[in-house]
């Protein structure tokens, strides 16, 4: 029998070179009899040298980036979690405020997979709670929670409409009058709203002063909490004052709107806001009533009212506030007061996080699908989203807050214009648009040339001689119209005179909301992080650049299942910070009789890439001397000592002449481990057969 003893300060690899031949004899086995190294606990140092954080939603729109800052401190095993943290809620504030639709109502995290890293980004459906469906069977599903003895929740169609277009909701017609209830009446929800770029928003369907002199005795609320009531209380319980983290109110038409933000004021303020549309006595058309809003962006929360004042969309913000990376979790909640009829409420949507079925677990490799996900694959592995799903029938049209706006002209209806200084006839019409034209002009004397014209606001316009335009397309010229006499006036010179004045027609939004239609978009988004951080995550493969950027595709349209309406990055190696709980010992110059089928990824099949679930547990062969369990890697220290000593046949047929004999030690993965300063000592047994 052969002992042979190896020493290393490597990184776990073990290499020798014997002066003297060793001969191994036909038919040996090895063993591993004792081993003692220590892993590296990294520090990561957050500082202003690498604590940028970029990202881009759309890799080709220059405004759909933006950044944030890290916080600076030193991250080590005992706080670890802190950076994650911070980070994923970094991420979430780099999402603009402007209209790209992988932008608006989307998500980042940072998640667990096997002691992996994932970054993740997710589309988060912005849809209506009380009325979902899923599938083909049109069951409507609800994630709100309410007393169906107190509270009415209705699916209203417009005539010669097949999809609901609005949800009521209102009191039972049981409700006696005078009936006040305050909060108790509620609907309450478990699914917390997005904390990347959300919305949530309510209309006033109908709101009409009861007569009543009480302030708390009619009208409603509409809140985020930092509790979840619906895990925590039954529908038709007050809710706490304290649990009140955020909230508008509506009470009466001619009371002011009053609010309640937790970070600065304890009791209710008045807004000083007055409600302009409420439905008395039909004054307003129903796309044009008040319509209360919550909209989370770059880490912060804006509350405040959506109005039609003279024809004119008009947003007024109650106040904004700062979100901080500790307080991500926000819950939706509704109450209304009063007796039943004088208060209905309609187009309650919010934009979900994206992974509710999860649980909010850190563990992605946790992920399955129970009865439904938003974005993401079912348990077989095909996706399964809220747009593939049906849930784009149970979603109130956000094109509803696009009627809250002044139109701009129906370019069409005033064919044939006049372009002055040329004399030329123009036409608009709307074919061939593109993704973002309102009108295309056309002149028929030379049909050669086409324009493009998208409409920015009431009166502006922004023409493109290429097309059909895309978004982040420069722009070519501008042109401002009259909305009185129609004429249209472009780089400030040139005039088109309609022949009929036109109309106004469409709306411009107030501000952007998402269409889960365009989640069949194939876009890409860029997220870049100092090199400091992707190592400390376990990102390996990112170039040589001080900051390292991943592109990640996003849409139903891109090549992969995984990244329909959701993407991700996994990293290399496991979080070096979170030590693994077995380590394996491979030989590296000698073919063992070792064979592995676990569920892992492995690194050496060139391409660092998922396994698929159906063939990951393929048996391989690997040159696996030992598995070594860890019962506690607090400090790092792994110590090895096998009472009985297990031999693995080499299966060599002839005798072996043996310079060189190489070891290597590797996590559980099958990645390299990180070695402290401290030299490992490995010691072996070669052994004759019948020996």
């Amino acid at each position: 029998m052969k002992l042979i003893r190896l020493a290393t300060s490597n990184d776990g690899v073990f290499q020798s070179a014997f002066q003297n031949d060793m001969t191994i004899a036909p038919q040996s086995q090895m063993a591993l009899l004792n081993l003692t190294f220590k892993s590296e606990y990294d520090v990561l140092n957050v500082n202003s040298s690498n604590f940028t954080v970029t990202v881009k939603s759309d890799s080709t729109v220059a405004s759909s980036e933006g950044t944030f800052n890290l916080d600076s401190a030193i991250y080590n095993e005992a706080d670890y979690s802190l950076f994650l943290s911070n980070l994923k809620y970094s991420l979430n504030a780099c999402l603009p405020d402007d209209d790209q639709i992988n932008s608006i109502s989307s998500q980042w995290d940072v998640r667990d997979y096997g002691g992996r890293k994932r970054v993740e980004y997710r589309y988060a459906p912005f849809f209506n709670p009380c009325n979902m469906k899923l599938g083909g069977d049109g069951v409507p599903l609800s994630l709100m929670s309410f007393d169906k003895s107190r509270i009415l929740v209705q699916q209203k169609t417009d005539v010669g409409d097949v999809n609901p277009l609005h949800t009521l909701i209102t009191k039972q017609s049981s409700i006696p009058g005078g009936d006040i209830q305050e909060t108790s009446d509620n609907l309450l929800s478990s699914s917390k709203m997005c904390s990347g770029n959300g919305i949530m928003l309510i209309r006033i369907n109908l709101g009409i002063d009861n007569g009543n002199a009480n302030i708390y005795d009619n009208g409603f609320g509409i809140g985020l909490s930092r509790v979840d009531l619906a895990s925590t209380q039954s529908p038709g319980q007050e809710i706490p004052v304290e649990s009140r983290t955020y909230e508008a109110r509506f009470n009466k038409p001619t009371e002011n709107y009053y609010y309640i933000n937790r970070d600065a004021n304890i009791v209710e303020v008045d807004s000083g806001v007055a409600p302009v549309s409420t439905g008395v006595g039909a004054v307003g058309v129903l796309v044009n009533r008040d319509t209360l809003y919550f909209k989370r962006f770059n880490g912060t929360l804006e509350v405040g009212v959506l109005q039609a004042v003279g024809g004119v969309g008009v947003k007024t913000v109650f106040f904004t506030t700062t979100i901080l990376d500790t307080e991500v979790d926000l819950y939706p909640y509704i109450y209304i007061n009063g007796s039943h009829g004088f208060m209905k409420l309609d187009m309650f949507n919010y934009s979900l996080d994206p992974w509710v079925n999860q649980g909010y677990s850190d563990n992605a490799s946790d992920d399955k699908v129970d009865g439904w996900d938003f974005t993401g694959l079912d348990k077989d592995g095909a996706t399964y989203n809220a747009y593939s799903n049906g849930l784009g029938a149970a979603i109130e049209s956000p094109g509803v807050l696009f009627g809250v706006t002044g139109g701009y002209l129906n370019l069409p209806e005033g064919n044939d214009w006049t372009q002055s200084g040329t004399g030329t006839t123009e036409r608009f019409d709307t074919t061939n648009l593109g993704s973002i034209a309102t009108y295309r002009r056309t002149q028929p004397s030379a049909p050669a040339l086409e324009h493009w014209w998208e409409s920015t606001s009431n009166t502006d316009w922004n023409i493109y001689t290429t097309g059909p335009p895309v978004a982040g397309q420069a722009v070519n010229a501008t042109a401002v119209a009259n909305l009185t006499t129609g004429v249209i006036t472009i780089a400030g010179t040139t005039t088109f005179t309609p022949t009929t004045v036109p109309s106004l027609a469409g709306q411009v939004p107030l501000f952007p909301l998402p269409n889960p239609t365009n989640w069949e978009d194939n876009l890409i988004c860029e997220v870049t992080l100092h090199e400091e951080i992707w190592k400390f995550l376990g990102f390996t493969a990112f170039g040589g650049n001080k900051y390292l950027q991943s592109d990640i595709a996003i849409g139903l349209n891109v090549s992969t299942a995984e990244q329909k309406c959701w993407s991700w990055r996994l990293a290399e190696k496991l979080f070096s910070i979170q030590q693994s709980d077995n380590f394996i010992v491979t030989c590296t110059s000698l073919g063992l009789d070792s064979f592995d089928a676990s569920r892992v990824h492995y690194t050496d099949v060139g391409s660092n890439v998922y396994q698929n679930p159906a063939t990951d547990k393929i048996g391989r062969r690997k040159n696996i001397l030992m598995t070594i369990p860890v019962n506690d890697n607090s400090s790092g220290l792994v110590e090895y000592e096998a009472s009985t000593p297990i031999f693995i046949d080499i299966n060599n047929a002839q005798e072996l002449n043996v310079k060189n004999l190489n070891f290597r030690v590797l996590n559980k993965d099958f990645d390299p481990v990180e070695q402290s300063g401290e030299e490992a000592i490995m010691t072996i047994l070669i052994k004759k057969p019948n020996e």
